[in-house]
């Protein structure tokens, strides 16, 4: 006969045994409200009671089962969990309280109401807001999946939001206003979907931002302009970053003034400054900045000592507004992948066809020139900019639209294509193992002309193993040379895309190739000796490779190509 002390000790077992595996865990509050108090949580909707605290496998549960008892939640605890799903059917306030939020995968709110409090909320997947009035949490929100405010509310409470993932997250939510942003996403960046107001203190750690066609303010007012702490990162994509200014100076080539635009793979800032003649009542500027990869000749036009002849078609486009007014304006435009060649003192910041201001003075190099311009009246500030020059030769001869590098069955693929060919002669390919120390590894000569565009491909067909470095090196028949930006690639030193057939073989053994490179493939008995070798023709392709006058027994079959040797065994029978 089981005794009743027998039985007490089976309970907390039972319980235990319940609440180690993962499960939904749904808000019931039948206690006081308190999130650690197992009578208010059930594994049905509604149901009875579990005597179970959601765990770290579990998802926490709020719907319209929720109100067995108050139906309100105080989170008194620390909270570890794999999820957390608030359903429209939820009409009452969870509150946070002082008390931290991990959540290990989504976490979706469509009711009721969510009051955050003063520490750290992190949720590692999709965080989404569908009708719940939100308030974030006072300290940090990290967030390391995408971010979707559809309806309800977000408020900030003064608190920081960070994006944090290490793969593409996007933003979505019209409306939405963060207090202090940080950007630290360790893969693709961020995707805008809307446009989006920080309003404090926007930080750039690392990662791009694809703006999608939106607009990014930074502050709210000419007395609330907000504060940009820049680390890395570009601004990218259609689209435009608005700041706010007051009415005060803004010190040259500072965070201040500084709108972080490029490319995906080109940082291509665009400074504002007004270190001298400060604006008299404060506003706003917008800079968007427009990635075209052709030239234009020009009229020649004077910029007070010199003639502009050729200008680059890429350009910022600057517009002031908001009730700014006076003051006088430097810009300092700069960045990498223009491709230019010297001198430096050539280029100048010009508007479309005239210029305005005053030329500044340039600095830099020529992989990352800076084109400054000063005492720019409000009045010529909205305008697009643009890179001109005073010599046509110091626009780079060919206009790079894209240059990539990868492996491809056993070898380096090269891809690159241009939008214009201005008195070139011809492409040198370079290889690297440092970065530092370059290989002439081939020559492919120019196959356009002037502003024809052209694609050209080649192939490093005995690649180093372990990570390499490209450039092109473009050459003009005077001599002068540029080089592109470098593309690094792995390659692990196998021969990828071989096979070996059929095995065991009689009278053939098939080996099948990359369509490039060039094999060497020898037969080698079961002590290592090599007793027969071919050679495949220039492309790779099918060999035969005879067999039938061998004895039985076990071989191997090499293929070698100049610095990389693979072996596979094979069997032949009689």
């Amino acid at each position: 006969m089981r005794t009743a002390k027998s039985f007490l000790l089976l309970v907390p077992f039972i319980i235990l045994s319940r609440s180690s595996f993962a499960a939904n865990r749904y808000w019931i509050s039948i206690g006081a409200g308190n999130w650690n108090s197992g009578l208010n949580w059930s594994a049905s909707s509604g149901g009875l009671t579990c005597l179970c605290t959601p765990g770290a496998g579990d998802v926490a549960i709020f719907d319209a089962g929720s109100f067995l008892g108050i139906g309100n939640c105080t989170i008194n605890t620390t909270v570890d969990v794999a999820g957390i799903t608030v359903t429209s059917g939820y009409t009452k306030t969870i509150s946070q309280g002082a008390h931290p939020i991990t959540v290990s995968g989504a976490a979706s709110f469509g009711g009721g109401i969510f009051a955050g409090g003063s520490s750290n909320i992190t949720i590692a997947g999709a965080f989404t807001i569908s009708g719940t009035a939100f308030t974030a949490t006072s300290a940090l929100m990290e967030l390391d999946g995408d971010a979707a405010f559809t309806t309800g509310s977000f408020i900030h409470n003064n608190g920081q939001v960070k994006f944090n993932g290490a793969a593409l997250q996007m933003l979505s939510g019209s409306g939405i206003i963060f207090y202090n942003l940080e950007v630290n996403n360790s893969g693709s960046g961020i995707q805008l979907m809307n446009d989006m107001t920080v309003a404090n203190t926007f930080t750039m750690m690392q990662g791009n931002i694809n703006l999608g066609g939106n607009k990014l303010t930074l502050g709210t007012s000419s007395v609330n302009s907000g504060t940009l702490s820049y680390g890395s990162g570009t601004l990218y994509g259609a689209g435009s970053f608005t700041r706010w200014f007051k009415a005060a100076p803004i010190a040259d080539g500072s965070a201040a003034g500084l709108f972080p635009m490029g490319t995906v793979s080109d940082y291509r800032p665009f400074y504002v400054s007004a270190p001298v003649v400060n604006p008299v009542s404060g506003g706003t500027i917008t800079v968007a900045y427009h990635d075209v990869a052709t030239d234009t000749d020009l009229p020649n036009y004077n910029d007070g000592a010199a003639m502009i002849l050729e200008r680059k078609d890429l350009n910022w486009a600057v517009s002031s507004g908001d009730g700014l007014s006076g003051g006088t304006y430097n810009l300092d435009a700069q960045g990498t992948g223009f491709g230019m060649t010297g001198p430096i003192s050539d280029l100048r910041l010009t508007l479309a066809n005239s210029v305005a201001g005053l030329p500044g003075t340039n600095a830099g190099t020529i992989s990352d020139p800076q084109i400054n311009r000063t005492n720019v009246p409000l009045s010529a500030l909205t305008n697009s900019f643009y890179i001109g020059s005073l010599n046509t030769a110091s626009l780079l001869p060919v206009t790079l639209i894209s240059f990539t590098a990868s492996v491809v069955n056993g070898a380096v693929e090269l891809n690159w294509s241009t939008a214009a060919e201005i008195n070139d002669d011809y492409f040198m390919i370079q290889r690297s193992t440092d970065a530092m120390h370059w290989k002439n590894i081939d020559r492919i000569n120019n196959a356009g002309g002037r502003n024809a565009g052209d694609s050209y491909s080649d192939y490093d067909q005995n690649p180093e193993a372990g990570m390499s470095y490209y450039r092109l090196v473009q050459t003009n028949p005077d001599g002068k040379q540029t080089y592109s930006d470098i593309r690094s690639v792995r390659f692990d030193g196998k021969l990828p895309g071989i096979s070996i057939y059929p095995n065991p073989a009689t009278e053939y053994i098939n080996i099948r190739f990359p369509p490039t490179g060039k094999y060497e493939v020898s037969l080698l008995n079961s002590s290592g000796q090599i007793i027969a070798t071919h050679l495949s023709g220039k492309g790779g392709g099918n060999m035969a490779f005879p067999v039938s006058d061998r004895p039985a027994g076990v071989y191997f079959i090499q293929v070698r190509t100049r610095n990389r040797i693979e072996s596979r065994k094979v069997i032949i029978e009689k």
